[in-house]
């Protein structure tokens, strides 16, 4: 097991794709003082948010190098914790801790008259505000949340026990505090002043009247039988949040990887303990014990495929895949070689979650519509051109400068002085060149991977209730930005390069029978 705390921060130490965040060298350690507001601290809203954000704080690794957690006496309610689970809410989220980062973050319960913060989150308005740099306040219930200052914060009794307004608030305060300690370049980005938004509406808004909240989990429908095509840090998140929101149905997930503590600071749903366990096992195993049933499939996306119905214990999903058939799939894959096979395999309805620095994206890809596939937006790069580009690059380095870029990109220095000698025919293995091709991982945080994760299930829900059409009248994409707090929708045409028209468009309709797109949407 890899606990290194410079191997267990590495992914978000990374350079910003979007060229937010200062380096490495010019970031600091914190210490974050959590609050929480009596009226809160029994309520589902208020502990779902307090463990998720305590859950996302102690990933942190090398940023947040302490937890205070000032926390009135409330009993654990049933479901709001995934791991770390005690009798009162304040020895929960003290264990969430230590379960997730032991010694690399402190933990203490209680607050000392001399204790000063970097970061105060306070969940409900914060009366008397403790010295600290920076401050935030949240709420949350249902499907909409606030952060922001307090000024504009409800006071009244959340009444909601779903989680995806409280994990959004959690995601963003998670933010904050990692956009403080780890520092903006100048002009690059700003904090919080009050950010207010709903799931049901993927919407951010001016005032919390403003709006609109969702159904309860009463008043929704079990989900129909779904895939997670991927169980890494996205598709945690998202059954995490259709578990503890207590919502029916079933899911397949199907992942071939364990987990690796390397990428550890993004998995919510995992505990240190859970190291090199099946990702596919972890996520089916928690959505059985919250009652929506899950089958877990830890093969290949491929070969779980051409399996033809072979790994399913359910007769009538085994007669839908024996005719590849697959209404519902998450994609929370992150290469677009498994992107190009799923959207091959022409599933009714694919909604992918991805991550993209400090950017969090969730789409609706349905062949119906007249939009991009998953494949328009993630299009195959050829892995010479990329070789040759990367060569082009390197051969214009001073030593120095290329010595810093094979560290940054964790490359063997042996093998980048056979690519530049004058032949490299024979010299590297195929793992070798695809290795470089590839580079290494990028730059992957865990507030936005859980708010893709949030999102990705909001959709699902959102598709169940409301229909297709509806649920993507605003646009199929939805780009939430932590840089600068925001939320919008996109649209998106199919590419003229991708083969989805009309070959796979013209397939889609041939298996599914739904009606021929029309212009625009």
């Amino acid at each position: 097991m890899s606990t290194n705390i410079d191997l267990l921060g590495d992914r978000h130490f990374r350079t910003d794709p979007q060229g937010v965040l200062r380096p490495k060298r010019d970031g600091r350690c914190g210490r974050v003082l959590l609050t929480v507001a009596p009226f809160l601290a029994d309520t589902p809203a208020g502990q779902h948010l307090a463990w998720m954000l305590t859950n996302q704080l102690a990933r942190q690794f090398g940023v947040v190098t302490k937890i205070t957690l000032h926390i009135p006496e409330a009993a654990l309610i049933e479901n709001t914790a995934a791991f770390g689970a005690k009798t009162s809410l304040r020895d929960t989220l003290a264990e969430c801790v230590r379960l997730v980062a032991r010694e690399h973050v402190e933990v203490q319960t209680g607050l000392g008259s001399a204790d000063h913060f970097e970061v105060h989150i306070a969940v409900g308005a914060a009366r008397n505000l403790v010295s600290a740099e920076r401050a935030w306040c949240l709420y949350a219930d249902g499907w909409r949340w606030y952060v922001g200052n307090g000024t504009h914060i409800p006071t009244n009794r959340p009444t909601s026990n779903l989680s995806f307004g409280p994990y959004m608030a959690a995601s963003f305060a998670a933010g904050e505090a990692f956009k403080h300690l780890r520092g903006m370049l100048p002009n690059k980005g700003v904090f919080i002043t009050e950010c207010l938004g709903s799931a049901w509406t993927m919407s951010l808004g001016t005032t919390w009247n403003d709006l609109m909240d969702g159904p309860g989990n009463e008043a929704l429908p079990a989900l129909p039988h779904f895939y997670f095509a991927g169980a890494g840090a996205v598709a945690q998140a998202a059954a995490l949040t259709l578990g503890s929101s207590r919502l029916r149905g079933s899911a397949t997930v199907i992942d071939h990887d364990t987990l690796d503590l390397t990428n550890g600071n993004r998995y919510v749903l995992s505990p240190m303990d859970d190291d090199q366990s099946p990702k596919a096992n972890i996520v089916s195993a928690y959505l059985t014990k919250q009652g929506l049933l899950g089958r877990p499939a830890p093969v290949k996306w491929s070969t779980y495929v051409g399996a033809q119905g072979g790994m399913t214990g359910s007769e009538s999903i085994r007669r839908l895949e024996q005719r590849y058939r697959f209404p519902t799939v998450l994609s929370c894959v992150d290469k677009n070689g498994p992107r190009h096979e799923i959207q091959s395999l022409l599933p009714e309805i694919i909604i992918g979650g991805s991550t993209d620095g400090l950017v969090a994206r969730v789409s609706t890809f349905y062949m119906a519509h007249d939009a991009a596939c998953l494949k328009c937006f993630n299009p195959i790069e050829d892995r010479n051109a990329i070789i040759e580009k990367k060569l082009r690059l390197l051969v214009t380095m001073t030593a120095d400068e290329r010595e810093a870029w094979v560290v940054e990109h964790s490359l063997p220095v042996a093998d980048i002085a056979r690519l530049l000698a004058p032949s490299v025919c024979g010299q590297l293995s195929e793992s070798d060149l695809q290795r470089f091709a590839e580079g290494p991982p990028e730059m992957s945080v865990g507030f936005v991977s859980v708010t893709a994760g949030v999102l990705l299930s909001a959709q699902l829900v959102r598709l169940v209730q409301r229909g297709v059409d509806d649920a993507t009248q605003n646009g199929h994409t939805v780009i939430t930005t932590f840089a600068q707090a925001s939320m919008r929708h996109l649209r998106s045409g199919p590419d003229a390069q991708c083969n989805c028209a009309p070959e796979l468009r013209s397939r889609w309709h041939r298996l599914w029978g739904a009606p021929e797109p029309s212009a625009g949407y």
